[in-house]
């Protein structure tokens, strides 16, 4: 998977329909199909500071909220 793609996946998650599970989803197949834990992050990273740049805070505070899970700092629901 390229980061362009999981970038647009990224994106494409972040919607009012369950969009920490769907990004979470989004995120463990990209894990599955061989990106590295280090550039999901990045690139979640980047695509968080572009909502926040756009004032879209809700999108941004999903993003986060599954770049916990994907450090291991939310616990039970982590994607470890």
């Amino acid at each position: 998977m390229t980061t362009a793609t999981f970038s647009r996946q990224v994106e494409s998650a972040v919607s009012p329909e369950g969009p920490r599970t769907a990004l979470r989803e989004r995120v463990l197949e990209a894990l599955a199909a061989g990106m590295d834990r280090d550039e999901v992050y990045r690139v979640l990273n980047e695509i968080r500071r572009e909502f926040r740049a756009e004032g879209r805070t809700y999108e941004e505070d999903v993003v986060l909220d599954v770049m916990d899970m994907l450090t291991d700092w939310s616990g039970p629901t982590s994607l470890v």
